[in-house]
C-alpha cells in the first residue's frame, strides 16, 4: 500500500492519477483524497479547531470517512492501492496544530487512531516536498490568502512530522522534491513502487 502525502499544491492528486495509468488494472487501484470523496455532498470539518472536542470530534469523521473511500479496496484482492493523503495526514495534521498551538493535538490522534481498526497504515509513503514559494504560486486562489494550509508555520509543522517518520524508518518514506517537473516525479515514484515486494 502506498501513499502520498505532503503540501497543499505539491502535486499529490496529478501524480497517484499519473501512476495509476502505468499500472495494470487488474492489480492495482486507487484511493481518492478526503476532499474528492465528498465532492461536496458535506463540509470537511474545519482545519482548526476551536479546542481539543472539536478535534476529537473532526478525527471521528475523518475516519468515517476513511472508512467510506477504502470501503471497495478492503473488499477487492490487489497488489497495490494507491491512496491520495492518509492517516498519516490526520497525525501530520494534529502534529502541525500542536506546534502552532501548544495544545496536545498529537497525543489526542495517536491515542484515537492508534486503536482504530479503519485506518489503512501503508508500507510506502511518497511525501512529495515544496518550497513555499512553490505553494502559494501554484495556489491559483485554490485556498484563500489566509488558509492554514498555505501557512509556512503550518506547512513546516506538516514537513517536520513527515520527517520524523522518515527517521524512524517504518513506514519507509521517500523524499521528493516536486518542482523536478511532473514526468520526472513519476518516473522516481514508479520506480520505487516498482521496487516494492509483492505478496
Amino acid at each position: 500500500m502506498t501513499r502520498t502525502e505532503g503540501p497543499c499544491c505539491a502535486g499529490k492528486t496529478t501524480l497517484g492519477r499519473a501512476l495509476l495509468d502505468g499500472l495494470p488494472a487488474a492489480s492495482s487501484t486507487y484511493v481518492a483524497d478526503y476532499q474528492d470523496h465528498v465532492r461536496g455532498r458535506e463540509p470537511l470539518p474545519p482545519p482548526m479547531p476551536a479546542s481539543l472536542a472539536e478535534e476529537e470530534e473532526s478525527i471521528g469523521i475523518f475516519l468515517r470517512l476513511e472508512a467510506e473511500r477504502t470501503r471497495i479496496q478492503r473488499a477487492s484482492a490487489v497488489d497495490l492501492i494507491l491512496i491520495d493523503r492518509s492517516v498519516h495526514t490526520l497525525l501530520a495534521h494534529c502534529h502541525a496544530l500542536e506546534q502552532l498551538t501548544g495544545e496536545r493535538y498529537s497525543a489526542l490522534a495517536e491515542r484515537i487512531l492508534r486503536r482504530s481498526t479503519i485506518p489503512l497504515w501503508p508500507d510506502l509513503v511518497i511525501y512529495l516536498d515544496l518550497p513555499e514559494g512553490a505553494v502559494h504560486l501554484r495556489n491559483h486562489g485554490k485556498f484563500s490568502a489566509d488558509s492554514i494550509f498555505i501557512d509556512p508555520a503550518f506547512n513546516a509543522g506538516i514537513r517536520s512530522y513527515f520527517g520524523g517518520l522518515a527517521r524512524a524508518g517504518a513506514p519507509k518514506v521517500i523524499w521528493i522534491d516536486s518542482t523536478l517537473g511532473a514526468e520526472t516525479v513519476r518516473q522516481l515514484v514508479g520506480a520505487e513502487i516498482s521496487s516494492l515486494p509483492i505478496s
